[in-house]
């Protein structure tokens, strides 16, 4: 894990990614979460942000919702060589940042590049088998995992804290810690199963 400049979960993934023949897809989403947030949201137009967003939503989760808004970019900028009039309007009226993508692509060679020295192909892609790439997620992500109990609420799978439910109402997702001493748990649900990943 030393090989490689991430934080250590986001390392255990990358390692698990070549283990698990996903790198491509691994690198390029470490490298668009090690780089800042990828939407713009500004209150004036929320939503026609969120009518964009919903082309590259995936049904896993967020990363592999970053990763395709990353493939569209890099699909768009190689179809389009000659000018960059058409990236920047794609990226606002996708509502994209700019700025982390270029960061993004960056951190993403320098990945190939620490992966290549490793002796490792960086290139190889697991396709349309994305239950690979949330294997390697989880390899990483363990800690950040929940299992619903009956009562609704979520025991860590790493230790035994229980005061975490989720209260559904009118559509809306609100968090209601019941703990005496409540720690500080931010929980993003990412696939809606037995098993939440933030």
């Amino acid at each position: 894990m030393l090989k490689y400049p991430l934080d250590p979960p986001h390392a255990r993934i990358l390692i698990a990614s070549f283990e698990l023949g996903c790198p491509s897809e691994i690198i390029d989403i470490l490298s668009l979460i090690n780089s800042g947030p990828l939407f713009i949201d500004r209150a004036s137009d929320r939503e026609s942000a969120a009518t964009s967003r919903l082309k590259f939503v995936h049904r896993d989760g967020d990363h592999l919702t970053h990763l395709n808004v990353l493939r569209a970019y890099i699909s768009i900028k190689q179809s389009d060589k000659t000018s960059m009039g058409t990236v920047g309007k794609w990226l606002k009226d996708n509502h994209v940042n700019g700025k982390t993508i270029q960061h993004a692509l960056k951190v993403r060679e320098q990945l190939k590049e620490l992966a290549r020295r490793d002796g490792k192909d960086p290139n190889i892609s697991c396709g349309s088998e994305m239950e690979l790439v949330g294997r390697c997620l989880l390899r990483g992500l363990f800690m950040n995992t929940a299992i619903v109990q009956s009562d609704g609420s979520y025991r860590q799978t790493a230790g035994s804290l229980v005061c975490l439910s989720i209260i559904r109402s009118h559509g809306q997702m609100l968090i209601s810690l019941d703990c005496q001493d409540p720690p500080e748990l931010s929980v993003d649900v990412e696939k809606a199963t037995c098993y939440l990943v933030r």
